[in-house]
């Protein structure tokens, strides 16, 4: 017969690693990969997916990419407008729902929800008259919002720049192809220590763990840690049961205590009588008492370690079946730290370096990892700011290929914004103007990185990570479940101007006003708790 239970529990840990772990376009071919062999499945190639969005405010344009670094799709789109602007800057998708409303303007139909900000801005289906007319968000075409909502997947990079920017292929920045990394003690996330399933290149001594294999180690990992809580379950079960066969025997001694402990009373009474005289019958019954007493007592004692030897034996076997039971729960702890770490391994990784602060930063599935200082050269003149996005490997290599887009076409000499008006028509679509490569080289060649935080760094490179440079420091909407978010300043952003903390929790939409935002400053779960070792 089958268990029911067991099987439950494996089901909803697939569930939820595949849909924690995988981005939603990856789920039908993981599920594919999965009934393949092994090699088989490691010889397929995926398929191309969304790895980067731009959007071009004065075309009132969005363009998304896919992980080969092509041209996937593109649409017009409706920004924020006048008091109310888009802000310019570096985002990724944090939220995704389908059917979300705005808390105000009469529960305003937001399908598709994207979300970019904790704090009110998104992508998602709404009107577009052909000028930006929206609280902050991009409104997208109905069918185009529907289309994507299903390609991307949390996570995801977002460009938001003035005019549209396409971007450029490049070499991987230098402090993506370092040695392996050193691991921390008690770790057991590939993170800090190579993965049997990392594959080196050879020529550029880059060091990118195969997806497929973290994915796989994931799921096995998310398995054990089902199995391991079913043991726990169970032994807990036990446990209980072995504690609750132990009272009836716990009671038996107490009461069979109670026994010898009355008839020694009885004796005791009956001698009191006997030695102060009294009625001749009292007299009799006293004497007769005591005469009974002996074998009474005896009999009751040999009860009484009966029933102790029963309650031991009963209470070393619930003892153990609580030892046990503490064992699995330690056990399931364990199993379930280390698939947390397994489905964290499958997640790209993010670094970003200011200018403006002097430090590099690194996340991993939105959490912070750490920071550290970091050097650039003639660090009072502007750098740019630039996006590098590693992509899947070329068919037949395993060399991750690079992409990067900067803010700006001239990504060190940004002129002023020129006024826009509120009924300021879309542009027509036309080609893109491509990012400065020597450029974008040139900023790169101007760090120097610890070579701690390159190692670690180069040691878990996928497809999707990324390396953000700027002149800018992170925004305070940089915080928790957040990626890097990094606005331009001297650009309009009334959609992102810091409102006032709400009284209750409480996340922002596109078309609400600022009334809800009342008591504190919002800081938008900023302030960086990393640790750096």
């Amino acid at each position: 017969m089958i268990d029911t239970r067991r099987a439950s529990l494996v089901l909803a840990s697939l569930l939820a690693v595949t849909a924690t772990v995988l981005p939603d376009d990856a789920l039908a071919q993981e599920r594919r990969f999965r009934r393949l062999p092994r090699g088989l499945a490691q010889q397929m190639q995926p398929v191309a997916k969304p790895m980067l969005a731009v959007v071009g405010l004065q075309e009132q344009r969005i363009t998304i990419y896919d992980s080969t670094g092509a041209r996937m799709l593109d649409s017009p789109v409706s920004s924020g407008t006048t008091a109310y602007e888009t802000p310019p800057g570096v985002f990724s998708i944090v939220q995704k729902v389908i059917d979300h409303t705005s808390n105000l303007y009469d529960d305003a139909s937001m399908p598709f929800m994207q979300r970019l900000t904790w704090t009110g801005i998104a992508l998602h289906a709404g009107a577009l008259p052909g000028y930006p007319a929206s609280h902050g968000c991009v409104r997208l075409p109905y069918a185009f919002a529907e289309r994507i909502f299903d390609e991307t997947s949390i996570g995801m990079r977002v460009v938001v720049a003035r005019e549209g920017i396409a971007p450029v292929s490049i070499a991987a920045p230098d402090f993506f192809k370092g040695g392996p990394a050193a691991p921390r003690a008690g770790s057991a996330s590939v993170f800090a220590v190579s993965s049997p399933g990392t594959a080196g290149d050879g020529a550029t001594g880059t060091t990118a763990p195969t997806l497929l294999a973290l994915r796989t180690r994931a799921i096995d990992l998310s398995r054990a840690a089902s199995d391991a809580e079913f043991r726990a379950s169970d032994a807990r079960a036990e446990a209980a049961r072995a504690k609750a066969a132990a009272r009836p025997a716990e009671r038996a001694v107490k009461h069979a205590e109670a026994a010898v402990a009355r008839i020694e009373a009885d004796l005791k009474a009956a001698e009191a009588m006997i030695e102060r005289g009294g009625p001749a019958k009292r007299i009799a019954a006293a004497e007769k008492i005591k005469a009974d007493a002996p074998a009474r007592i005896e009999a009751a004692r040999a009860k009484l370690e009966k029933v102790r030897a029963d309650s031991k034996a009963k209470l070393d076997v619930a003892e153990q079946a609580v030892q046990h039971a503490s064992a699995a729960a330690s056990a399931h702890a364990k199993a379930a730290e280390a698939a947390a770490l397994a489905k964290q391994d499958t997640s790209p990784v993010s670094v970003f370096i200011s200018r403006k602060t002097q430090r590099l930063y690194v996340r991993k599935a939105f959490h912070p990892l750490w920071e550290g200082p970091v050097f650039i050269r003639d660090a009072d003149k502007p750098i740019g700011t630039f996006v590098f996005t590693a992509l899947e490997p070329a068919e037949g290599t395993s060399d991750l290929r690079w992409n990067v887009v900067s803010l700006y076409k001239n990504p060190t000499a940004i002129e002023p914004p020129a006024p826009r008006g509120r009924t300021v028509k879309r542009a027509p679509p036309g080609p893109l103007p491509v990012t400065d490569a020597k450029a974008a080289e040139a900023a790169l060649a101007r760090l120097d990185v610890p070579a701690d935080l390159a190692s670690r760094i180069s040691q878990v490179v996928l497809p999707g990570s990324s390396l953000v440079i700027s002149d800018e420091p992170p925004h305070l909407e940089t915080g928790k479940d957040t990626d890097f978010v990094v606005i331009m300043s001297g650009e309009p952003k009334g959609g992102i101007t810091i409102r006032e903390k709400p009284v209750r929790s409480y996340f922002g939409d596109d078309d609400e006003d600022d009334r809800r935002y009342r008591s504190r400053r919002y800081r938008g779960g900023g302030g960086f708790s990393f640790w750096f070792d």
